[in-house]
């Protein structure tokens, strides 16, 4: 496998970057914090999603960006693979997506899916990819320099032991709940004893509640059949009785219906005689009753004359004013066409007159507006003018309001310049700082080292205890004058942290001003200006139709004065002309012809009536309210005599009725003494029926009571059988995870140091062991052979004899180390290397052994056999970049780091 190309845009502090990666040496160099390493957290993120900035992915997204890209393209196994993953940060967090193309096909869109190919494409895992292909810093020198013990605790991290002791410590956690388990089934198992106690008591008491409930059982069947013998008496007297009730009722009945009838026959009888004494007295007052409707007819008539000699009357006077009103409209017909015209004319006048009242006002009002716009104009400018004198001297107060606004977006721009000036600033004394702390911290591991070894911790020599001394002195001083430096580039720091801080306030003001004042007056302005000139348009349309309407109050003085001329005889004319419209003539002269005739026949039908009755009709009206009692006394007795035959069939009818309820009367007596029914001896047979029933109810209760002991007994004892039953699944169970944890138990042995780690580390030591022989060898050194052993402690095999790493010269030392380095990452990952990755290798080496590590570095990939076809490294060796294929330059500027190719790469790119 070999990279081909990669592109990163906005991960980590690489805006947009792309580099081309061809077979052979690969060099990253540039100053420290320019993002190197960055390139090298691409290409492990893109494969694996890994980095090494935290755990959070907005961590990988550069400041003040949205989202990361990252595209990288490789070689595997003939085919070309694309992955592209991208991080978006969420309201959340982040989220990542991923895109895996293979020969530019789309073979998976999800983490899952990408993660599972790429580790089946390049046969190693995230695990062991950082183990075998990413080599860090400071880790090759530390496989030799460090103790035997510490060795191992690095090569076992290195091939995944850590991972089993791991594992080891975890299965503990993982065995827990299975034991706890166990406990809590064992001690469930203790109780079976009790429940067979138990189901025994039950089923014994099971069998006597089963007796009881038998004999009860035969005592309530005893119960039943007195009961059923006893409601039967009991319904044959319920039937006699309620016949008894029954004949009882209608006794009463018939005696209450036969008084009735008696009652009534007296009446009817008391009625006849009043009917025949009205008969004797009708006759008497007849004579005088017989007068009374011709009186009555009479005065009608005389009062209906009385009426149509008023209408006669009315008629008249109405023909005399139709006459007169008819007169006038036929005067003045003309004036109701002209007052019209003139009144229709002066309302046009009037709406005219009331449209130039209005364009007045509206004029008037549009001033006032224009007055008030040019004020407010006026108003905001110098507000804001004044404002900004007070945050910025070079305004001031008199100033024009554009030239102020000028002058601010000047200083804004100028600010903005300066604050980046000492973002810049501030960023390199912070990699000076660094840079020194780091040189501190190398100064104190070797006075660490030197103060407890008596070698020279850079060259390994022997040292007296002067040159110790002398050593440490040095070493000292110069860390005090590094600690010197450092205290004063942090204070400058400080200080120009501290000038940014004010820069920063004063324009983050000004752009407050600028963003919620300024350009809210500009704004307001335009939007004033705007109305002004709206406004203006108007005023100018309103004053050139004032000037139309002027003619127009002449005109409705001439018109109004007409109309007052014409208002007195108008108003008569509407009069007669309404009065005569509700009006007709004719239909009035015939309604005065007819009410003439009417009356005319009306005295005729009068003088009949005199004429026939004479004196009589003198008095007419006195003598009809004198008669009129009389005939409301002969209409009453009319009403008894006519009563006369009803009475007389009544009375019959009564009699004859009586007689046949007297026969029932007497039907109804026998039949109750037949019936023979003593209400004593019922009463008697209810109450037994009642005691029965108590008795049945009793028995029945205890019956139910102990039916249902006998249920809940019988439920007691599936319970306790089921129990029973789930005790002995329960014993099965526990022997199951009993099993199983000592199965379990036994794996956990397997990863602990005397099971797979042990074996990992006698397997692997004479692998390791023969790799790093074999590439130590190719180094032409001057020893025959290597030995690690278990403990991972290193010997190697000269002429002389044998020698431990701390006899070896610091070259050699550094050869072993990367060599043992190698060795592991063969044995991880087989075959399936086909690039390394190096961190600041010569990192904490001193001169000579850099120089070493760079010559065997060029020596392992520039030869025709070397190691690994493809090397990816970080450094600021310029041997190495000497001997590098593809040398590239990352450079940080104003926070953004960029690549730029000092060697050109012979691999075309594809970032489709």
């Amino acid at each position: 496998m070999m990279i081909r190309s990669l592109y990163v845009r906005n991960f980590i502090s690489h805006r947009d970057s792309r580099l081309s990666f061809p077979e052979g040496i690969v060099v990253l160099t540039g100053p420290n914090g320019a993002g190197k390493t960055s390139i090298l957290d691409a290409i492990s993120f893109a494969l694996y999603k890994e980095h090494s900035r935290g755990v959070s992915l907005e961590n990988v997204i550069r400041r003040g960006e949205g989202s990361a890209q990252i595209i990288l393209e490789f070689e595997a196994g003939g085919k070309i693979y694309r992955v592209e993953r991208s991080v978006v940060k969420t309201g959340r967090g982040a989220r990542s997506d991923v895109k895996l193309y293979e020969n530019n096909i789309l073979r998976a869109y999800t983490d899952y899916e990408a993660n599972k190919l790429i580790e089946r494409i390049l046969g190693m895992d995230k695990s062991l990819f950082l183990n075998s292909v990413y080599i860090r810093q400071g880790e090759i020198e530390k496989l030799v320099t460090a103790r035997p013990a510490e060795r191992k605790q690095v090569l076992a991290k290195l091939m995944g032991i850590d991972d089993l002791e791991k594992a080891y410590n975890e299965m503990r956690e993982v065995i827990k709940p299975f034991e706890e388990k166990a406990r809590e089934l064992y001690g469930r198992l203790e109780e079976r004893d009790r429940i067979i106690r138990e189901l025994s008591d039950k089923t014994a008491q099971l069998n006597v509640k089963e007796k009881k409930l038998l004999a009860l059982k035969k005592q309530l069947e005893g119960i039943q059949r007195d009961l059923k013998e006893t409601v039967r008496k009991k319904e044959e007297y319920d039937k006699r009785a309620n016949r008894f009730r029954e004949l009882t009722s209608r006794l009463l009945e018939i005696n209450k219906h036969l008084e009735s009838l008696q009652s009534q026959a007296m009446r009817y009888e008391s009625e006849l005689k009043d009917a025949f004494k009205a008969q004797d007295e009708l006759k008497k007052i007849e004579p005088k009753v017989s007068l009374i409707p011709v009186l009555r007819e009479y005065t009608h008539l005389k009062r209906e004359e009385s009426l149509i000699l008023q209408n006669v009357k009315s008629l008249e006077k109405e023909l005399d004013e139709l006459k007169k009103h008819k007169l006038v409209v036929e005067k003045y017909s003309y004036v109701e066409k002209v007052y019209s015209e003139s009144k229709n004319k002066r309302a046009e006048l009037e709406k005219l007159l009331q449209t130039k009242a209005e364009v007045y006002g509206r004029l008037q009002t549009l001033k006032e507006q224009e007055r008030i716009v040019c004020s407010e104009l006026k108003s905001i400018r110098e507000e804001a003018v004044k404002a900004l004198s007070e945050i910025l001297e070079s305004v001031r107060p008199d100033m024009s309001f554009s030239e102020a606004s000028r002058l601010l977006r000047e200083k804004i721009k100028t600010l903005e310049e300066k604050l980046s000036e000492l973002t810049d600033l501030i960023e390199k004394r912070s990699h000076e700082i660094e840079g020194l702390l780091f040189q501190i911290k190398e100064l104190e591991e070797y006075m660490s080292e030197l103060s407890r070894s008596e070698k020279c911790p850079l060259c390994y020599t022997k040292l007296s205890s002067l040159q110790r001394k002398a050593l440490l002195t040095e070493l000292s001083q110069r860390r005090d004058l590094l600690a010197s430096s450092v205290d004063k580039l942090k204070a400058d720091k400080s200080k120009i942290l501290e000038e940014r801080g004010k820069l920063e306030s004063n324009l983050d003001r000004l752009k407050d001003f600028e963003k919620t004042y300024l350009l809210r007056v500009e704004e307001g302005e335009r939007i004033r200006r705007e109305k002004l000139a709206d406004v203006r348009n108007a005023m100018k349309s309103l004053e050139k139709k004032l000037e139309e309407l002027k003619p127009l109050e002449k005109e409705y003085e001439k018109v109004s004065k007409e109309l007052e001329e014409l208002e007195g005889v108008y108003r008569d004319y509407m009069m007669s002309k309404k009065y005569l419209e509700g009006r007709n003539e004719g239909e009035v002269l015939k309604r005065y012809n007819e009410m003439k005739s009417r009356l005319s026949n009306l005295q005729e039908k009068l003088k009949a009536f005199e004429e026939k009755y004479g004196s009589m009709l003198q008095n007419a009206e006195e003598l009809l309210k004198e008669y009129s009692d009389l005939e409301e006394k002969a209409d009453k007795l009319r009403e008894k005599i006519a009563k006369i035959v009803v009475l007389t069939q009544a009375i019959n009818e009564a009699k004859a009725r009586i007689g046949e309820l007297k026969q029932a009367k007497e039907r109804l007596e026998g039949e109750l003494k037949k019936l023979n029914y003593s209400e004593e001896e019922h009463r008697n047979i209810l109450d037994r029926v009642s005691e029965l029933t108590d008795e049945e109810k009793k028995v029945l209760a205890d019956f139910s009571f102990t039916e249902a002991e006998v249920r809940k007994l019988k439920n007691d004892i599936v319970e306790l059988e089921r129990r029973l039953s789930e005790l002995k699944r329960l014993e099965k169970e526990y022997a199951r995870i009993t099993k199983y944890i000592s199965f379990l138990k036994k794996i956990r042995s397997l990863y602990g140091k005397e099971g797979l780690q042990k074996t990992i580390r006698r397997r692997s030591r004479p692998l390791i062991e023969h790799y790093t022989r074999k590439l130590f060898q190719s180094f032409n050194y001057e020893f025959l052979d290597i030995h690690i052993d278990d403990d991972y402690n290193i010997t190697l095999v000269s002429s002389q004899g044998s020698e431990s790493v701390d006899m070896i010269s610091g070259g050699e030392r550094v050869g072993l180390a990367l060599a043992l380095r190698l060795a592991i990452a063969r044995v991880l990952a087989g075959d399936k290397i086909g690039f390394i990755m190096l961190d600041e290798p010569t990192i904490h080496l001193d001169e000579e052994r850099r120089r070493h590590l760079v010559t065997i570095i060029k020596r392992l990939f520039k030869e025709r056999d070397r190691i690994v076809p493809q090397l990816i490294i970080v450094t600021h060796e310029r041997e190495l970049e000497d001997a590098a294929d593809v040398v590239y330059r990352v450079e940080r500027e104003g926070g953004v780091s960029k690549v730029f190719t000092e060697t050109e790469p012979q691999v075309s790119v594809s970032f489709s």
